[in-house]
């Protein structure tokens, strides 16, 4: 009955939309602009342009403060968070598939969830406008700065040359908005490489509308353009601005760091199983997979480091890869054949080279590394051990995300101890797997420490 239970919670966050679907935003544009939007409860919206959470219904409308005339947002079934996860699992919940599928997009249409709607609603009315606010909020896309330029003081140059109406929002605190939706990355920095969800959280969070691009040109020197967030259009010539000094291109250094990380990018709490396997020098070997009884380290087990690669910055089906460091802290009690016990606490560290790949119902990853490991403990008579030693890591885990944070994690490691560590009992410990699954916490803003 447990297995039973465990199968149907699993097919239910993989497979249900109403869980496994991310909040949509969508753009709202008008000509003329400046016209107060109202949603079909005559709530206040916003003043166009502006971004807004979509409501993905098959049918929302949307009113114009002083116009009697509705205006609809463009919406279908959502085939890839909705329909076909729900539909993907009759292979394996036979005999009860229509139940369980319909029960699944059942709960998504009365949640708002079975469907998908487009990203940009445009109004063009004849509505006549009062007094506008000229002044045009800016946004500055994250630049790669090489030598480490003072972007703000090229940024300031750049504003004396623009109209004035431009309020150009300080760098320092657009990069606390990139980074806030994990763009943290420079191959996400332009406009045809960052994720559309990801650039409107940021729109609807800053409320600009236009942003500023910084590019290098042939000279060396910096170019800077301001262009329309809602139309993709200049709003302001090109200028060039004169660097003090001689840029750096990119070198291979810096394209590796793009997708290198230097520290873990998320930790996660959870319920594991591992598995210690012990050899001695006559090959023969034992394994044993009893809880550590000490609850101290028990706990510690249960948290893990690492860097994941979030679904929010990627396509549905995408893929993903890069280097990192993973630590994680497990802990057992070895019982020996004799009678004699050893309990054991790992501090594994490594550098993994992972593979992500992206689906509609999470992302898998599987990833290679070497690091080093260091394990103490106490044995049945009383006796302390410690050791450190080289090892080999292997992973294997499945991530889904509940929110731009929160994700689910289920994992497989396994880590290969290479060196000749200190023998117990006549045995050595060889390597150890562990099983976990666990609720874990995204936060990219620390890569900014390092970048």
């Amino acid at each position: 009955m447990k297995t039973l239970l465990t199968i149907f919670l699993l097919l239910t966050f993989t497979s249900c939309g109403t869980i496994t679907k991310k909040d949509e935003f969508f753009q709202i544009d008008s000509s003329p602009r400046g016209l107060k939007v109202l949603d079909e409860d005559g709530t206040s919206l916003g003043v166009t342009p502006f971004v807004s959470l979509s409501k993905q219904k098959s049918s929302s409308k949307y009113f114009i403060e002083g116009d009697k005339k509705s205006y609809r947002q463009s919406c279908s079934l959502d085939w890839q968070h909705s329909m076909i996860p729900s539909l993907l699992i009759m292979p394996i919940a036979i005999p009860v598939t229509p139940i369980i599928s319909t029960l699944f997009i059942g709960t998504d249409y009365l949640t708002d969830n079975l469907f998908s709607c487009s990203d940009l609603l445009y109004i063009s009315t004849k509505v006549e406008l009062g007094s506008q606010n000229k002044e045009i909020k800016t946004i500055v896309l994250p630049v790669f700065e090489g030598q480490n330029y003072n972007i703000q003081k090229l940024i300031d140059k750049a504003s004396d040359e623009l109209d004035e109406n431009y309020n150009i929002i300080p760098y320092s605190d657009s990069l606390k908005l990139f980074s806030k939706y994990g763009v943290t990355e420079e191959r996400f920095w332009s406009l045809s490489n960052i994720k559309k969800q990801s650039l409107l959280k940021v729109i609807k969070d800053s409320n600009a509308t236009n942003i500023i691009i910084m590019k290098i040109n042939r000279n060396k020197d910096f170019e800077a353009q301001v262009i329309d967030l809602f139309t993709n259009k200049p709003t302001s010539k090109s200028i060039t601005i004169e660097s003090e000094k001689s840029h750096q291109s990119k070198s291979f250094t810096h394209l590796a760091q793009e997708y290198i990380y230097f520290i873990p990018n998320s930790i996660t709490l959870g319920g594991l199983k591992t598995y210690a396997y012990f050899e001695n020098e006559s090959q023969a070997s034992f394994s044993t997979s009893k809880k550590n009884p000490n609850n101290l380290h028990w706990l510690m087990s249960m948290w893990a480091f690492s860097s994941i690669s979030s679904p929010y910055l990627f396509d549905t089906w995408d893929y993903d890869f890069r280097l990192s460091p993973q630590v994680s802290l497990p802990s057992f009690r070895a019982e020996f054949p004799d009678g004699y016990s050893v309990d054991v606490n790992t501090y594994n560290a490594s550098y993994d080279l992972s593979l992500t790949g992206h689906t509609p119902l999470g992302s898998l990853s599987m990833s290679l590394g070497m690091g080093m490991g260091y394990f103490e403990g106490e044995d049945s008579l009383g006796r302390s051990i410690d050791d450190t030693t080289p090892l080999f890591h292997f992973n294997l885990s499945y991530v889904a995300f509940y929110n731009e944070r929160v994700f689910f994690k289920f994992s497989l490691d396994q880590n290969h101890y290479l060196g000749d560590s200190e023998k117990i009992n006549t045995y050595a410990l060889d390597k150890s797997s562990t099983i976990s699954y666990n609720i874990g916490y995204y936060f990219p803003e620390l890569q900014n420490i390092f970048r």
